[in-house]
């Protein structure tokens, strides 16, 4: 059976990966292709974590097989890919956001906030493109260059949160995060014809964000 995964809803995704319709590694395989087209399209994504991605989709399989259980209270995104927005710290990874002195510079673990996402379940695979020192309203930074709008290539779409607008847009992820202090989330999902929220200050932990220092 052939399922557009990028057409269903986040707990659509969770609740076929925990009745074991699907398997999550298929899932995964799923939104790294397509992520990969869009990023082509758009210039999204400034790197793939695709080894340890599959290998947690294919451990998540293996433990239901093996008859683990799990419920979707404690692990409402179980299996789940999502993206991130190029600040939060993932363990092995850098952080370059947009800066050339962080290129190489490997996290010594995750953000807090990837953290928590990891213990409800999700899969990071991918992070996506901020511009220039986070600051500003283009998409642009001096490494990755310029994220186009999936409208049309020769307008930009805003920041700071610039990869995550096209890659949901364009059904390369169901879920991203990012975050916003004056219209980073806001502009880019607007420019996109996408929702998006914005918490109030203390619901999303920054312990572990990347800081213009």
């Amino acid at each position: 059976m052939s399922v557009v995964y990028s057409d269903l809803k986040v707990l659509e995704i969770v609740a076929g990966i925990l009745s074991r319709e699907w398997k999550a590694k298929d899932v995964m395989k799923h939104f790294l292709q397509q992520a990969k087209e869009v990023n082509n399209a758009t210039n999204c994504v400034t790197e793939f974590l695709t080894e340890e991605a599959l290998d947690a989709a294919r451990d998540f399989d293996q433990r239901l097989s093996d008859g683990e259980t799990y419920n979707e209270k404690d692990f409402p995104l179980l299996g789940l890919p999502i993206s991130v927005k190029d600040i939060m710290l993932i363990k092995g990874h850098a952080t370059v956001c947009g800066y050339k002195r962080n290129i190489g510079k490997k996290a010594d673990e995750d953000s807090v906030c990837i953290r928590l996402l990891r213990e409800c379940g999700a899969i990071p695979f991918c992070k996506t493109t901020v511009c220039q020192f986070r600051m500003t309203f283009e998409s642009s930074n001096p490494i990755t260059g310029t994220t186009k709008s999936p409208f049309n290539p020769l307008y930009s779409l805003g920041g700071s949160t610039s990869g995550e607008a096209p890659l949901i847009k364009l059904k390369g992820s169901v879920l991203g995060v990012g975050s916003d202090i004056g219209g980073s989330l806001c502009v880019p999902a607007h420019f996109c014809g996408i929702c998006t929220l914005k918490p109030t200050s203390p619901r999303i932990p920054k312990l572990g964000q990347h800081r213009n220092n």
